[in-house]
C-alpha cells in the first residue's frame, strides 16, 4: 500500500512533470498524514504561505525594527497574488517561501562568511531548484548581488552554487527530455499589465479586475522607495539583494512577453511576490506618521474585495470534481475526452470512470494526463457506439463531439462551466 503511491510519485518525476516532481513527492507524505481531501491538499499550500510570512519577518528584522518586520509579514500574507497561490493546491506558495529562505540564507552567509553558513545556503539553493526549476532565476539574482557588492565572496558563492548545481543536473536533464510537454507555453499570451495583475493581484477576480493593476503599480512604486531607503540606511548589499530579487523575475516575464518567447507562465514567477511585499512595506514605513496608515487602509480597501472575489464560486474555471460528478451520475458505459486536457478529470477522479471504456484513447488504455493525444471522434465506427451511453467531456476550446450525431446518437447537456463541457449521448 505504501510502495504504489511512492511509485506513482516517482513516475510523475521521471515521465510526466519533473519540474514539479519534488512537490508531488512531498505531497504524498503530506496526504498520508492529513488525507487527500480538497481541504487537506489546499492546507499544504496554505502552510507554504505561513512559512513565507514567517521567513519575511525574520529577514526584515535583520534590518528594521520588529513592528516593521511584522507589518511586512502581514502584507505578504494578505497580498492577493500570493494568497491565491496558497489555496490553489500547487507548489507555488512553497516556491515563494523557499525563495525567502534562500535569500535569508545568503544574507546570513554574507554576514558570517563561515563554511557552515555557505553550506546551508547551497543546500537551500538545491532545494529551491528541485522544488521549482524557475527559482534558478532567483539564484542568478543572488549572483548579481554578490558580483556587484561583495566581489570578495564571489568565488565562495560560485563554489556553493556549483555544488548545488551538481545536484540539480539530473532535474535539468529530466526537464529537458520533457520539454515537449510544456509546448503550450508558446501559446500563452499576456500583456505587461496582466503579468503584474496576476502576480500581485491574484487570478480570476470576478468584478474587480480593474483594481488589480492599481494595487500592483502602487506596490511596485513603494517597493522602489523601499529599496532606495534600504540603500541609504544599510548600504548597497541589502538594497541589491532585494532589488535584484524584485527586478530580475519581472524582467524575465516581461521579456518573454515582449519577444513572444513563451518561456514562462505568470504563476512560475510567484516567488517574486514576497520581495515586492516586503520592499513595499519598507518603502511605506518612513513616509510619515499619517501617510503610512493611510496607505495601509487604502491597501486593505483594495485588497479585501480581491481576496473575496478570487474565492467566489465563479473564480475557479476548472471544477474537476463537479465535472466528474456530473459524468458519474449518468450510468454511461463509455467516455470520450475531446482534448488531452479533458482527460485530467479522469486522472483526478478515477473512481468516476472505472466502468467506462475510453473511446478516445489512442496510445494505450491508461494514457498520460494532459499530454497524450486524443482520438478524433470522426474516426469512430458505428459498431463502436451502437447501443451505448457515452459521456463526452470537452473543454472550452473543444467542447463537443458532433461526429456522434452523424452516427445516430442523441445529445443531452449535463454540465457547463468556464472550463469544461459535459454531454451524454444515447446511441441507437
Amino acid at each position: 500500500m505504501v510502495r504504489r503511491p511512492l511509485g506513482e510519485a516517482f513516475d510523475v518525476l521521471g515521465r510526466v512533470d519533473a519540474v514539479h516532481g519534488l512537490y508531488y513527492l512531498v505531497l504524498r507524505g503530506w496526504s498520508a498524514v492529513a488525507g487527500d481531501s480538497v481541504v487537506a491538499l489546499r492546507a499544504f499550500s496554505a502552510l507554504g504561505l505561513a512559512v513565507a510570512v514567517a521567513a519575511v519577518v525574520a529577514l526584515v528584522s535583520r534590518y528594521r525594527e520588529l513592528p516593521v518586520a511584522v507589518a511586512a509579514g502581514l502584507v505578504t500574507g494578505l497580498l492577493p497574488g500570493l494568497a491565491w497561490a496558497a489555496v490553489e493546491a500547487r507548489g507555488y506558495s512553497w516556491a515563494a517561501a523557499i525563495a525567502v529562505l534562500a535569500t535569508l540564507a545568503l544574507d546570513v552567509a554574507e554576514e558570517r562568511d563561515t563554511p557552515r553558513s555557505w553550506w546551508t545556503y547551497g543546500a537551500v539553493v538545491l532545494l529551491a531548484a528541485w522544488w521549482h526549476l524557475y527559482l534558478v532565476v532567483l539564484v542568478v539574482a543572488h549572483g548579481i548581488s554578490v558580483a556587484v557588492v561583495r566581489r570578495d565572496l564571489l568565488r565562495t558563492w560560485c563554489a556553493a552554487v556549483g555544488a548545488a548545481a551538481v545536484g540539480v543536473a539530473p532535474l535539468v536533464l529530466l526537464a529537458w527530455r520533457q520539454r515537449d510537454q510544456v509546448a503550450w507555453l508558446a501559446d500563452v499570451q499576456y500583456t505587461w499589465s496582466s503579468l503584474l495583475e496576476k502576480l500581485l493581484g491574484g487570478s480570476y477576480p470576478s468584478a474587480v479586475g480593474d483594481l488589480r493593476l492599481l494595487l500592483a503599480l502602487t506596490l511596485l512604486g513603494l517597493a522602489a522607495l523601499g529599496v532606495a531607503a534600504l540603500a541609504r540606511s544599510h548600504g548597497s548589499w541589502p538594497a541589491w539583494l532585494l532589488g535584484t530579487w524584485v527586478a530580475l523575475p519581472l524582467l524575465v516575464g516581461l521579456g518573454s512577453m515582449v519577444t513572444d518567447a513563451g518561456a514562462v507562465h505568470t504563476r512560475y514567477l510567484t516567488f517574486v511576490t514576497p520581495a515586492v511585499a516586503l520592499a513595499a512595506t519598507l518603502g511605506a514605513a518612513p513616509l510619515g506618521r499619517w501617510v503610512a496608515p493611510v496607505l495601509a487602509v487604502g491597501a486593505i480597501v483594495v485588497a479585501v474585495p480581491l481576496l473575496v472575489a478570487q474565492r467566489a464560486h465563479d473564480a475557479r474555471p476548472h471544477d474537476l470534481g463537479a465535472v466528474a460528478a456530473s459524468a458519474s451520475r449518468t450510468g454511461a458505459d463509455a467516455v470520450i475526452f475531446t482534448a488531452p486536457l479533458a482527460r485530467s478529470v479522469a486522472y483526478a477522479y478515477p473512481a468516476a470512470f472505472l466502468r467506462t471504456a475510453d473511446l478516445s484513447a489512442v496510445a494505450h488504455p491508461a494514457p498520460d494526463p494532459f499530454f497524450d493525444q486524443t482520438r478524433d471522434p470522426a474516426s469512430l465506427l458505428p459498431h463502436e457506439v451502437a447501443g451505448r451511453r457515452i459521456v463526452v467531456i470537452g473543454t472550452r476550446e473543444v467542447p463537443d463531439a458532433p461526429a456522434l450525431r452523424r452516427l445516430g446518437c442523441r445529445p443531452h447537456k449535463l454540465h457547463h462551466d468556464r472550463g469544461y463541457r459535459v454531454w451524454l449521448y444515447r446511441c441507437r
